[in-house]
This record gives C-alpha cells, sequence and structure tokens, in this order.
C-alpha cells in the first residue's frame, strides 16, 4: 500500500511567441519568492508548496477551466444516502514501482490526511470515514450519522425509508472512524450485527500486515453475555438477526460465535 495517490497526467505549458512562424523557439523562465518547503502533500497547507505537489499528485476529482468538478482518479461518483457518497476508481492506473493502485490506497491517503499532524486535517475529515467497496470502489461514511438523539433518529428513519437494513457495529470507540453500536433494526425482515472487536491499540494503526491484525480481539465471557442479551432483544424486531464476527485472527471468531451460540441456548431454556 503506498502512502498516497500519484499523478498520471503531465503538466505542459506552452508558450506562444508574438514573432513570425519562422522565428526560433525560445526559454520561458518562471521564478517565484518562495521555495516549495516538502513533497508531502500532508505535511504542509502553503501554496507554493501545494502548487508543486499538485504537479506531482493527483486527486480524485479535478476541476476544469470552466471550474466545474471533472472526474480525476475517480471517473464517477454518486450519492447513495443523505452523508455516503461512492465513487469508482480509474482502473489501470499504476504507480512509478507498476503496482496497481487500487480503494486500499485511497481509504490510507485519507486517513493519512485526517491525522492530527497533518496540515490539512481540518478538510479531509469533512469528507468523513472511507471505506473500501471493492479494489475500484471507496464509499465515505461519516461518523456524524448518529451524533446525538436527534441525528440518530434522523438516520434510522431514513433508512426505513429506504428500506434498508441499519447494521449494528461493534467495535471501539472514540476514534474519527468510530461508529457508536446503535441496536436498532430498521428492516422488518432481517436484523444485522458485525462485531469487529474492541482492540484500541490496533484500531488505527498503520502498516499492518493483514487485517487480521486490526481486528486481533478475543471477547470475554462477560461481553459476549452482554452483548447476547442486545442481541435477543434486537432479534424480537426482525425476523431473521444475522451476527457476524469480524475478529478474525486465528480462529477467534469461531470460538466466539461457538460461545455466543451456547449462551443464546441458555437464555432460550
Amino acid at each position: 500500500m503506498k502512502a498516497f495517490v500519484p499523478v498520471a497526467f503531465v503538466f505542459v505549458a506552452l508558450a506562444a511567441a508574438a514573432v513570425g512562424a519562422g522565428a526560433d523557439a525560445q526559454t520561458l523562465r518562471w521564478s517565484s519568492q518562495g521555495d516549495p518547503q516538502t513533497m508531502d502533500p500532508h505535511s504542509q497547507n502553503e501554496s507554493m508548496t501545494n502548487m508543486m505537489n499538485g504537479q506531482v499528485y493527483e486527486r480524485l476529482t479535478s476541476r476544469d477551466r470552466q471550474l466545474k468538478i471533472v472526474p480525476g482518479l475517480a471517473t464517477e461518483w454518486q450519492q447513495v444516502s443523505a452523508l455516503v457518497w461512492r465513487a469508482k476508481l480509474r482502473p489501470g492506473v499504476k504507480f512509478h514501482d507498476g503496482s496497481p493502485m487500487t480503494a486500499d490506497d485511497v481509504v490510507y491517503s485519507v486517513l493519512r490526511a485526517q491525522q492530527p499532524t497533518s496540515q490539512i486535517n481540518n478538510y479531509a475529515a469533512g469528507v468523513g470515514v472511507p471505506v473500501k467497496i471493492d479494489d475500484l470502489g471507496v464509499e465515505f461514511r461519516h461518523r456524524s450519522w448518529f451524533d446525538g438523539d436527534e441525528r440518530q433518529g434522523e438516520t434510522l428513519a431514513f433508512l426505513r425509508q429506504l428500506g434498508v437494513a441499519h447494521t449494528v457495529v461493534d467495535g471501539p470507540q472514540g476514534f474519527s472512524n468510530s461508529v457508536p453500536a446503535t441496536w436498532e433494526a430498521t428492516h422488518p425482515r432481517v436484523a444485522l450485527v458485525r462485531l469487529h472487536g474492541r482492540n484500541t491499540a490496533t484500531w488505527n494503526v498503520k502498516g499492518q500486515t493483514s487485517a487480521s491484525d486490526r481486528f486481533n480481539y478475543d471477547y470475554r465471557e462477560d461481553e459476549l453475555a452482554e452483548l447476547v442479551l442486545k442481541i435477543e432483544r434486537l432479534a424480537l424486531t426482525a425476523m431473521q438477526t444475522h451476527v457476524i464476527f469480524n475478529n478474525n485472527m486465528d480462529d477467534q471468531g469461531q470460538r466466539n460465535a461457538r460461545s455466543l451460540m451456547g449462551l443464546l441456548a441458555i437464555l432460550r431454556g
């Protein structure tokens, strides 16, 4: 995975000489009172630096001469719900070493731009949480979906209006990409519960070799007992309830699922 998305275009400057067609080519010299401070696009938010980096790194979208938004690395985008935008990436883009650019690189770049050490984090935070859909698909989710009782009610009502199932997420809290566990079903036929574990130490650690490093968590028996009660109450509001363990280090998910099934059996007598 690469830190940033590289450019896939070349800037070309043409100088038109106001002389006859047979004139010799002239050299165009351009200068500035400042120098670019860094080639890290997230390190400094400064005009000269941004201008130079704009010739090296390409964005998801760009602007044409009329300042209209046009495709960049994203070929298309759509608003799939009130707070979700989904972008499709241009296929065939490669880094300088020949490795393909995928949605993983976009997710990494956005999350890096949102870090406290980034000079553009106040802008990057506005796009919400980037989520990989497939190798060429990225979805941005904003944590404000469930900020406060009023917004939570609006979001659940919107999901019911669309006729889609809300996913209850159990995961680490206190991060910009944390989603609170909201134990509500929005579809009469199905309720979904996704258990990511609660490992705060690995939730946003960079450079992990596999997804299992991030979701390395073994639910304790008392935590599973607490979840069983909530799952059972949720199951009363839908025809089917699906529970997915996403903690996938070794056999953690399988063991936790077996324990959960045992606790459900005890609860139901």
